[in-house]
């Protein structure tokens, strides 16, 4: 067996010896930590929801498992371990509107789970004791690795707790609406001049899903005390979500000093956005495709324009298809500014203002031919959304499609599963038969080990469930005509048989059968057929316990 590409390299011919054929090579790699960020640092680390008994810190790193040790003293030497109550990821009790206690647990594991990705880490300790002192050390744990310690050195940061509550007259509840693509899981932080510590509460946690609630008692003054206000007070509000986003707003309250319980202010944060994406297809090299472009947006919109950029030589007669009805067909346009660069204009109707998720319509192109196989990034840039006044919304987020163009070689795309297994994707020509190799090293020429063959059906399939033995590991993927042909049995869950046969398209063959391999075994004819593809499934009769089959060239 010959060498094919290995990891970066672009597929190659390769030779199949023992077939006598040339066929074509893809290749792909898992490295160590694949998947994960591979460094952690801990920034913005605030202390909120301080009470006399309890306090929470918060701070930013990559998605990690946090932990926090306290101590009763700035070195680190006398800890408190055992006498305080320690809970990562705190939330207030979920969703109201999800019945069930199994169903409102399941939310609330994606809720953190969902903090936990947006790199927001939250710890609460309870159980203090009020006007007590506290130090405390951060730690953010990732997959396999020790973590990284907040503060790395010196004297560690510490918190004192109010020494009381005091009753409250006027008891607020505010309750936000949190506009967004993707505020689910993000945390909203309140704050006040005269307030001692911010409160921070998780988007969706004790409310719907986008919205935020807080308790205004829960403030704590910063001369001591807790915080009773008069008048109209201004507070901020802050959202932290995707991406390190980070944006506030101002919020004005009134406070009469009537006696009030639990009484409820609802506002929404005006966070204008907009998020633009498209999608993804697999195309054979010379044939024409379609992606969505897919919107969301909180305000309504009379243009949405943006630039596409891709690689200059691989697609071709870019158009808009399949426009939504809000559109103005006839303006709609993409415009070629040069080569791999078009300008996508998608102008509203007069009256009829885009608003919210849906589809704009559809991106079609035509993949060139006689090109190799690519995976083609379809990379929106320079995204402007336009209100009816021709503001542009300020907050804009895009997302960025993929076409993968199938040309005569196969691709292999390697993937990590949210489980830690591996995932292959195999793309290539339908009706095609392939064998995936595998490697620990290339320090060996012919280390190569076959994994798999896979008679593809269509113009991709995925193996998933891959061992994960070594962390570094690298795969290879080729073409091959069987030429003699072989066979494999396989035996169905219902104890029915089949064999997949594996030739020559267009080769006629016959599957012959014996029930021994004694010294005169006698073969005899099972069936005749011919190969349209290079394999083929064939359903072969339940004959003796034990029996034989093989392939003879008419």
């Amino acid at each position: 067996m010959g060498e094919g590409a290995v990891a970066g390299a672009r597929p190659s011919a390769l030779t199949d010896t023992s077939a006598g054929r040339t066929s074509r090579c893809a290749a792909a790699v898992f490295l160590a930590g694949l998947g994960q960020v591979l460094a952690a640092t801990i920034t913005n680390v605030s202390l909120v929801n301080v009470t006399p008994s309890s306090f929470t810190v918060l701070w930013h790193t990559a998605p990690s498992t946090p932990a926090i040790e306290v101590f009763a003293d700035p070195t680190g030497t006398s800890s408190l371990a055992g006498r305080l109550g320690v809970e990562a990821f705190p939330l207030q009790g979920g969703n109201p509107a999800v019945p069930g206690d199994y169903e409102q647990r399941q939310y609330q594991r994606g809720l953190r789970q969902k903090t936990r990705s947006l790199g927001l880490m939250q710890m609460r300790v309870s159980g203090g004791l009020p006007g007590a002192t506290y130090y405390y050390r951060l730690t953010s744990a990732l997959p396999g690795e020790g973590g990284v310690v907040f503060p790395a050195q010196g004297p560690l940061p510490a918190v004192t707790l109010p020494r009381e509550n005091t009753f409250l007259a006027e008891a607020q509840q505010l309750l936000l609406d949190v506009p967004g693509p993707d505020t689910y899981g993000g945390v909203l932080l309140l704050t006040h001049p005269e307030a001692a510590y911010a409160l921070a509460t998780v988007v969706g946690d004790g409310c719907a899903t986008n919205q935020a609630c807080f308790s205004l008692g829960d403030f704590f003054a910063l001369t001591g005390g807790q915080f009773t206000p008069t008048g109209n007070q201004e507070f901020t509000v802050r959202f932290l979500g995707p991406s390190r986003q980070d944006v506030s707003e101002r919020l004005t309250l009134a406070f009469t000093g009537a006696f009030t319980v639990a009484q409820r202010t609802l506002l929404a944060l005006h966070l204008d956005f907009a998020a633009l994406s498209l999608g993804w297809t697999v195309v054979r090299a010379g044939s024409s495709e379609s992606v969505p472009i897919q919107l969301n947006s909180s305000a309504a919109l009379a243009t949405v324009r943006f630039r596409l950029e891709t690689p200059f030589d691989r697609l071709t007669n870019l158009r808009l298809e399949d426009l939504a009805p809000e559109l103005d067909a006839a303006a709609a346009q993409v415009l070629p500014l040069s080569p791999g660069a078009w300008q996508v204009l998608l102008p509203a109707r007069p009256g009829q203002l885009p608003e919210g998720a849906h589809q704009l319509g559809r991106l079609s192109f035509l993949a060139l031919a006689n090109r190799p196989s690519a995976f083609v990034s379809l990379v929106p840039a320079g995204f402007l959304a336009e209100k009816a006044d021709l503001t542009p919304v300020t907050r804009v987020r895009v997302q960025a499609g993929r076409v993968v163009v199938v040309g005569r070689e196969p691709l292999l795309e390697a993937r990590l599963r949210p489980d830690r297994t591996r995932e292959l994707l195999l793309y290539g020509q339908p009706g095609s038969s392939y064998a995936i190799q595998f490697a620990t090293s290339l320090d060996r020429p012919m280390g190569w080990t076959l994994l798999a063959r896979v008679p593809l059906a269509s113009l991709f399939t995925g193996l998933a469930g891959l061992e994960a033995h070594h962390d570094t590991v690298f795969y290879r993927a080729f073409e091959f005509s069987a030429d003699p042909p072989f066979a494999e049995a396989r035996l169905h869950p219902d104890r029915t048989r089949s064999l997949l046969v594996y030739g020559l398209p267009a080769q006629q063959y016959t599957v012959e059968f014996t029930t021994n391999l004694s010294a005169l075994v006698t073969w005899q004819p099972l069936l005749d057929y011919t190969l349209t593809n290079a394999f083929r499934s064939l359903p072969v009769p339940n004959l003796d316990p034990t029996v034989f089959y093989r392939l003879r060239t008419r």
